[in-house]
């Protein structure tokens, strides 16, 4: 049996929901931070939709990815990455 347990990550997950939305474009700056220093996949659930509209322009300004998608009804998911991913 090989397993390597020293690969890494290939995302980091983040549970925003239920938390205002204050708290939540306050935790995405750190999320963001993580995402542009650990050149790492960045999965935030969140079920506010102000944040679904902002989430995307942060993230363009830091030169990261981001898409959205619904993965409940009204959870969405938001991805961020980095554009120059290895």
């Amino acid at each position: 049996m090989s397993q390597s347990n020293n690969q890494e990550p290939k995302h980091k997950y983040f549970d925003f929901k239920s938390q205002d939305l204050k708290t939540q474009m306050q935790n995405l700056e750190d999320c963001i931070s993580i995402a542009s220093k650990e050149k790492i996949e960045i999965w935030i659930d969140s079920d506010q939709e102000t944040f679904l509209a902002m989430a995307p322009l942060k993230a363009i300004n830091a030169k990261l990815k981001c898409s959205i998608k619904e993965i409940e009804k009204q959870i969405w998911r938001i991805i961020l990455s980095d554009y120059k991913k290895n």
